[in-house]
């Protein structure tokens, strides 16, 4: 008998069911750099709920509810009401210091100087003019889904000297016209304008139900910019399911799939075999540096080295606020449960094997399991074989006959643990030997006698 060991690589959820490079789960764990990790989740006050979110703008902090925009304050994080609606969905903001700007899709809340009196500031909440999305972007609000129609992107002038007439329907003095700067433009899909973002220098990209645009800065003006390998009629599936980070820009098509836009409008899809959730919002935490695709009961996350999920927690928005990192969204509950399944391991090994144990190696894990999903043949389907303790030293005994087969790891666990390593241990007949491709020799002496 031979004795292998075979050790599994720290990687992230497979692309699909036929490619063995990755696991097939990873419930509360995310792949890094040579091991799997609970991420951990930023501060989350009581009393700010899973669909609220958090805008930090360059004077103050804005949380946004489905029925208020408040202000928080920079110590306490007292809340302060500013504005309630009625109706809406995820918000929007852009912002301009002391002015700000704020759309759920159905309501527009905006603080900027009274006209009459530029030394004085007013707070409107408006239905009309209709601006379903906005952005700030050179000194210019950016704003979709407005006047023009559902699928046009509007500008201002720089500097936004007519955004306080445009959003009380007062006539734009003719100087500020005169300025030319002014205009609008249809996107080249049919669907609604969902959300806006800054790409990079110079860019905005324009995501809608049923496509994805990008618009470039030219001499004041606004003009089409190409994105390579864009899927035509792939949208994003809600408001909030794109985020921005130092990457570029991650989104959720309405085709299931996780996107990311670059600042060199390049496009790179993330398959995965773990479904990503439905009307997902994304959010980059910059502490732990890593993506949230976050959905009503669970999330997946995303870092350099690939996906994991699904997860027990959910981040929704995040910042800093009084020098403390501060997030909205759902907590771990109070027993984590990580659980993970590799794809099948040593495939290049088609042969009879019996597993003798698996190894486990890790810090912060308790109640350490181990079991084991096998195969006797390549048309059997894959038989899920009982959880087995493992040792003080990680090592779990399995003692099962396979074909091939897949290896499970469970484990209480809190933000912070991590599994390191996993091994495992089986045996195989010699078949050198079974196979006379090498047999005993003689020696000179032996021969003679």
């Amino acid at each position: 008998m031979k004795e292998f060991g075979s050790l599994i690589a720290p990687s992230g959820l497979s692309p699909d069911g036929y490619d063995l490079t990755g696991c097939q789960k990873l419930r509360n764990l995310a792949p890094y750099n040579g091991f799997w990790a609970v991420p951990h989740l930023p501060e989350m006050p009581s009393g700010w709920t899973a669909d609220t979110q958090l805008f930090r703008l360059s004077r103050t902090t804005l949380l946004c509810t489905p029925t208020s925009v408040e202000s928080v304050h920079e110590t306490t994080l007292v809340r302060t009401v500013i504005a309630t609606v009625s109706a809406g969905g995820p918000w929007s903001v852009a912002d301009f210091g002391t002015t700000w700007i704020a759309s759920n899709g159905t309501r527009v809340v905006a603080r900027f100087p009274d006209p009459e009196d530029d030394q004085q500031f007013q707070v409107l909440t408006l239905t009309t003019p209709r601006l379903g999305v906005v952005a700030a972007h050179s000194t210019r609000l950016v704003y979709g889904d407005g006047p023009q129609g559902v699928n046009w992107v509007g500008w201002s002038t720089l500097g936004g000297d007519d955004v306080p007439y445009l959003l009380t329907g007062a006539a734009v003095p003719a100087d500020i016209a005169a300025l030319n700067e002014i205009n609008a433009m249809a996107m080249p899909f049919q669907g609604r304008v969902l959300a806006l973002h800054p790409l990079g220098a110079g860019h905005i990209a324009c995501y809608g139900e049923d496509g994805v645009a990008v618009l470039r800065e030219v001499e004041g003006n606004y003009e089409l910019a190409p994105v390579a390998d864009m899927p035509a009629g792939v949208g994003i599936a809600a408001r909030w399911s794109v985020g921005t980070g130092p990457q570029g820009h991650l989104f959720v098509g309405t085709d299931g799939a996780l996107y990311l836009l670059r600042p060199d409008l390049s496009l790179v899809r993330q398959r995965s075999i773990v479904p990503v959730p439905e009307e997902a919002s994304v959010c980059w935490d910059g502490h732990e540096r890593i993506w949230w695709i976050s959905g009503a009961s669970e999330s997946l996350v995303l870092t350099e080295y690939g996906l994991g999920g699904p997860m027990d927690g959910a981040l929704r928005s995040v910042a800093l606020v009084g020098g403390a990192c501060v997030a909205t969204g759902t907590a771990y509950p109070e027993a984590v449960q990580a659980e993970l399944w590799t794809n099948v391991f040593d495939a290049r090994d088609a042969s009879m094997k019996r597993i003798t144990f698996a190894r486990v190696n890790g810090d912060g894990l308790s109640r350490l399991r181990v079991a084991v999903k096998a195969r006797y043949s390549v048309r059997d389907e894959m038989s899920r074989f009982p959880w087995r303790a493992c040792s003080r030293e990680g090592a779990g005994f399995i003692n099962c006959a396979l074909l091939s087969g897949q290896i499970g790891v469970a484990a209480e666990v809190a933000p912070g643990s991590r599994i390191s390593r996993i091994e495992v241990r089986y045996q195989s007949p010699d078949r050198r030997y079974i196979r006379g491709t090498k047999g005993f020799s003689f020696g000179a002496a032996d021969a003679g006698e």
